[in-house]
């Protein structure tokens, strides 16, 4: 038992090496450094200017955050996070897909501080793609070592460690092996318990609140079904872990449908149909 567990200790003491700041010194992995250098009127100080290595870290500081806090004080208050009465005259919120209203992570909120759950929402990306890379490489027959180096390589890959200060995108992606882990398992044992693991990977990247990375999630995860239909012949085996991809879709549409109607009717997707409309 020991030995079965004691690469996922490997993975975690690594994590915990990377997150020596948020645990050992009291650092919130927070880009405080760009609402310093990048808005006003901070940045008309010199003293205050710096390097901006990534232009899109500023949306950190200036919706992300924002938005979860908005999302986790209404929760609290027991209301759906249904609009945002900050921005211009009122937006909605919960149809705003990153406002992440329906987040795994959100469960932070409720039991730590506000700046620590933050913390955690972010550090606990890399982990969960690491662990769940593991497992999804050993159910490939790989070595524990060759495992590893999977799991190791994908929890800091350039996209998680890009999109790291969102807790949104990396975590979306991170639940990626996991669902290709229990189609390959439920083709090899057919258990339903994967079929379950399968149908809750979907709606738990869909809900991490980035649209676009889910949606890759999706497209490769429907791919791979096909590949174990060519590489096994099995039918039943490909349509029963089809049905339950399609059921976590349906159990994401308490997302996924308010945000697709905002989509259609805000200002960007109107001026393109007039445009469009042009001859």
């Amino acid at each position: 038992m020991i030995k079965r567990i004691f690469p996922i200790f490997i993975i975690f003491f690594v994590w915990l090496i990377f997150s020596k700041p948020f645990f050992l010194e009291n650092k919130i992995p927070y880009p405080t450094s760009y609402q310093l250098n990048s808005l006003s009127l901070w940045n008309n100080n010199e003293s205050y200017l710096g390097p901006i290595k990534n232009p899109a870290m500023p949306d950190v500081v200036t919706q992300i955050m924002p938005w979860r806090h908005l999302t986790i004080e209404s929760w609290k208050n027991l209301t759906i996070p249904l609009w945002n009465p900050y921005s211009f005259s009122g937006t909605p919120h919960l149809a705003n897909y990153q406002s992440a209203a329906f987040s795994i992570t959100n469960l932070f909120f409720f039991i730590f501080n506000f700046n620590n759950a933050w913390g955690l929402a972010v550090l606990i990306q890399p982990l969960l793609a690491g662990i769940f890379m593991f497992i999804f490489a050993r159910s490939l027959k790989i070595s524990v070592t060759g495992s590893l180096v999977a799991s190791i390589s994908f929890m800091f890959s350039g996209f998680i460690a890009t999109w790291m200060s969102w807790p949104t995108l990396s975590l979306a992606i991170s639940f990626l092996p996991l669902a290709l882990f229990s189609i390959e398992k439920y083709f090899e044992l057919k258990k339903p318990l994967f079929l379950l693991i399968l149908f809750i990977s979907i709606p738990l990247s869909f809900f991490s609140g980035h649209f676009q990375t889910s949606l890759y999630l999706l497209i490769f995860t429907v791919l791979f079904l096909f590949f174990k239909l060519i590489e096994t012949k099995n039918v039943n085996a490909f349509m029963h872990s089809f049905i339950f991809v399609i059921l976590g879709i349906l159990s994401s549409s308490i997302q996924l449908i308010p945000s697709i109607e905002l989509y259609q009717n805000a200002s960007r997707s109107l001026l393109f149909q007039k445009i469009n409309a042009i001859p």
